[in-house]
């Protein structure tokens, strides 16, 4: 019984991220498992069993996994703060210019990377469903990422300060 997908990343793309690979939550022997339906392993969402053994089969597809549906909901977590608060006129008449600019810098710059990086993790996985590597896909990011978030995380002192006089 399918019970939830993730929610549209706004990509434009049709349906949500990673629902051409079969991912969903499941109800499984009465819990909730990601279930990545081109492998047949099984990943859970809301915890870790560490008295499973090590699968050597099943861990490095896991991990591929992980990493697709992870970017998939952090990019959505970014559609929202860009789409709902950053878009917002109410918040923006509340807020000065750089109250603003400290409490969203480089929001939309970080999503369209982790788009782009999300997209061609995808037309990997797409290209060869058994074998595909994500190495070189990461790699390839690696400047961009640096690029966005390095600035990014450097204002995070300035983000929770203002957080904090806001509040």
């Amino acid at each position: 019984e399918r019970l939830a997908q993730f929610p549209a990343a706004g990509r434009g793309s049709p349906g949500p991220p990673g629902a051409r690979l079969g991912v969903g939550l499941e109800k499984g022997r009465g819990r909730e498992v990601w279930r990545p339906g081109v492998w047949g392993c099984e990943a859970r969402a809301s915890e870790v069993n560490w008295s499973c053994p090590f699968d050597p089969v099943c861990a490095l597809p896991q991990a591929k996994f992980e990493l697709i549906t992870s970017e998939a909901s952090y990019i959505h977590s970014l559609s929202v703060a860009v789409g709902h608060f950053l878009g917002s006129a109410e918040l923006s008449e509340c807020l000065g210019a750089q109250d603003k600019q400290w409490l969203f810098s480089k929001l939309p710059e970080v999503k369209s990377t982790s788009e782009r990086f999300l997209q061609d993790l995808e037309q990997r996985l797409e290209a060869d469903v058994l074998r595909f590597s994500v190495c070189d896909v990461v790699l390839d990011h690696c400047p961009a990422f640096r690029r966005v978030y390095l600035p990014y995380v450097t204002n995070q002192a300035y983000q929770e300060r203002t957080y904090q006089r806001l509040l």
